[in-house]
């Protein structure tokens, strides 16, 4: 057993929100998330038997916890009792660090489905397609890209890539929000289908 990880590279980045993601780590007692929160986001007003601490490490989010609103900037910590009404807004791109106790199993199963697809056999992709994934970074241009989302569904973007790595013989592609993508995902990249992925 290791104590230590490393989010980028151990992690999957999993949305628990249209406009929130980010890594999610999960101990015995408390889930941690280290989420990225899209400007103009708007969490409705809900509730939920766990504590909730919020420190904004990025931006600027408007909380409202039990009835009190405050507009919060890095270092701000919001302090969330089970069961207590509260709902927020991004006015900025934010960087929230969450602390959930006791441990969110909701988000914890959906950790755990997206590591077990992560440590599926790796298909490694034609050669030639790998080159034109090289080619693409160092020119710095945009690709239309085509990969299997982490909800399974296929997903059809034009991005800048910012580099390649391999870990544990696996190949991985770096997208312009720091996320890394294993190769076998990625069905076709300017219509050059990687031969590892298919579209069914």
């Amino acid at each position: 057993m290791s104590y230590f990880t490393n989010k980028a590279r151990d992690l999957p980045r999993q949305s628990v929100f249209p406009g929130i993601e980010g890594h999610l780590i999960h101990t015995e007692r408390v889930t941690i998330g280290d989420f990225y929160i899209q400007a103009g986001t708007r969490l409705p007003a809900h509730a939920h038997p766990h504590e909730q601490t919020s420190t904004i490490l990025e931006g600027t989010f408007e909380f409202t916890v039990g009835g009190e609103t405050k507009v919060c900037g890095p270092g701000d910590v919001a302090v969330i009792p089970g069961n207590v009404e509260h709902s927020a807004v991004a006015i900025t791109d934010c960087r929230v660090l969450d602390v959930f106790g006791p441990v969110r199993e909701d988000y914890r199963a959906e950790t755990e489905r997206l590591l077990a697809e992560r440590k599926a056999e790796y298909q490694p992709i034609d050669c030639g397609v790998y080159d034109h994934f090289e080619a693409a970074i160092v020119q710095r241009r945009t690709v239309e890209l085509v990969f299997r989302g982490d909800a399974g569904a296929m997903v059809s973007i034009p991005t800048r890539l910012k580099d390649l790595k391999t870990v544990d013989k696996e190949e991985f592609v770096q997208l312009p929000d720091g996320t890394w993508l294993r190769l076998d995902r990625v069905h076709s990249i300017d219509g050059q289908v990687t031969g590892a992925c298919r579209l069914d």
